[in-house]
């Protein structure tokens, strides 16, 4: 079988798996799956140029109840949705709220609004937000509006939907060392080039990046101890212990020290006081920590990479497409962790000969090599957060079998706008208003489905997956539990 052939058969299966041990059932249904798809194209035709309210009063006129429309305020909250969802562009998420039940459709408007006798103007109040992404317009908070809509159906999806503040915070401050990081390199070169001027930029922004670092840092400690857990492989416990929480620890008081140096200096005190040989010193030794810990980690994430990149292919001889596409995931992130481990490690090398040539009394030279540590971890972070968002698309998509879906319309699946519009159709159609929402919930399903099968169960691929992704079984306790599996499969 063609690797391409395999990948287009894994994409018409790739569905989010039911709690329980019929999960492998539900993914390997491929022909309920195209019956599926092709309903799915046939409501997206039909349903795309319809009135809301058509869809709603056919799937009212069903139910024993009254026709939310019967009701003076629920009449009037849903015209005041329908005319927002056409002039946001959310008409197909609309649709998804009325094939709920006419009981459902009340319990998400009551729960929306806060209230059980609600009024447009409480709807109206609880459900519009500001979009960042937009200069902040007003908008309708279409991302609650599909969570709590899928939460009224019995399908539980978490509100939080993409990065939270820690992740945002993190993102931020690497961004502010990096571009204070090349500042000061600059004025730092141009020190030790004889430009005085260099040398009173260096230290004024001196405080700035030594104050980001240690914000940095302490980041890094906390998220190591936030991390650490007993289901967690000798190796990756190592890595949170010795290059998370020791190496940070080490990068803080350097931090700490060089901030202490820099006051001194700006009161015109004399350089390469104690300050300055403590931060040498804890430069060598974080260094020592993230270039060991890099380095190793080069090694292992590369071992992982090719181990789930065999079991994705034994999945796909044994027809297992749950297993499939966890093993997809967890290959992608360990060839992910492969690349932000050597970013460590070179890190760690630059910190050890920044540390060496402070210590020796070389203190502009040291500084340079320490700017460039910082650079090299801000650009990782960076990447990082640009990473993320393209794998989520790309696990959506496969989810969507958006390429298919393209194919049946005609489409080009190059055609960008095409793409993100035919996306954006497919994924209000099945309920969600984002590709991170949807991606969230595609990883919490096929996490339950291999706590099932690998922790519950004793599986032997599913134990060889949890091993690649950094986790150990322990049958007594049921661990690892299907929040630290969904944790180990993403970047």
């Amino acid at each position: 079988m063609s690797r391409n052939t395999r990948d287009s058969s894994k994409a018409a299966s790739h569905q989010p798996a039911p709690h329980g041990n019929q999960a492998n059932q539900y993914f390997g249904n491929h022909q309920a799956q195209q019956l599926e798809r092709e309903q799915m194209l046939t409501r997206l035709q039909a349903q795309k140029d319809a009135p809301p309210e058509k869809a709603g009063a056919a799937s009212n006129n069903a139910g024993v109840e009254r026709p939310l429309r019967s009701y003076e305020n629920y009449s009037k909250i849903l015209d005041w949705l329908e005319a927002k969802a056409e002039k946001q562009e959310k008409k197909n998420l609309l649709q998804y709220f009325y094939r709920l039940s006419v009981k459902q459709q009340k319990a998400a408007i009551i729960k929306m609004a806060g209230s059980n006798k609600p009024s447009v103007d409480q709807f109206s109040g609880k459900m519009s937000t500001r979009n960042m992404s937009d200069l902040f317009k007003k908008t309708v908070d279409w991302e609650k509006f599909s969570a709590v809509c899928r939460e009224v159906q019995q399908l539980k999806i978490d509100d939080d939907s993409g990065d939270g503040a820690q992740d945002y915070a993190r993102y931020g401050i690497a961004g502010g060392s990096v571009g204070l990081g090349s500042a000061r390199g600059a004025a730092n070169i141009a020190d030790l080039a004889g430009d005085s001027g260099g040398a009173v930029a260096a230290t004024r922004m001196a405080p700035f990046g030594a104050a980001l670092g240690a914000l940095g840092s302490g980041m890094q400690i906390y998220e190591a101890y936030e991390k650490q857990s007993s289901s967690l492989s000798t190796y990756d416990s190592m890595q949170n212990i010795g290059t998370g929480a020791l190496g940070g620890l080490a990068d803080m008081t350097r931090s700490s020290a060089q901030t202490a140096e820099t006051a001194r200096t700006m009161a015109g005190a004399v350089a390469n006081s104690a300050a300055t040989t403590v931060a040498g010193a804890a430069a060598v030794v974080g260094g020592a920590a993230y270039l060991a810990g890099g380095l190793y980690g080069v090694k292992k994430h590369h071992e992982r990479t090719k181990n789930l990149r065999n079991l994705e292919n034994q999945a796909d001889l044994k027809d297992d497409p749950t297993l499939s596409q966890a093993a997809s995931l967890g290959k992608k992130t360990q060839a992910f962790n492969r690349t932000t481990s050597g970013a460590t490690a070179a890190k760690g090398a630059a910190m050890i000969v920044g540390g060496a040539l402070i210590l020796a009394g070389v203190g502009p030279a040291g500084w340079i090599l320490l700017g460039a540590a910082g650079l090299i971890v801000g650009a990782a972070a960076i990447y990082k957060f640009f990473k993320k968002r393209a794998r989520k698309e790309e696990v959506v998509d496969r989810y969507l079998n958006l390429d298919d879906h393209m194919e049946m319309q005609g489409l080009e699946p190059e055609d960008t706008n095409a793409r993100n519009q035919t996306r954006n159709d497919l994924l209000q159609l099945k309920g969600f208003n984002s590709v991170a929402q949807c991606y969230k919930h595609i990883i919490k399903e096929l996490s339950h489905a291999i706590y099932e099968k690998g922790v519950k169960g004793d599986d032997p691929d599913y134990r060889t997956l949890l091993e690649n992704i950094g986790l150990v079984v322990d049958e007594k306790k049921k661990e690892p539990n299907p929040e630290l599996i969904e944790k180990k499969l993403q970047i």
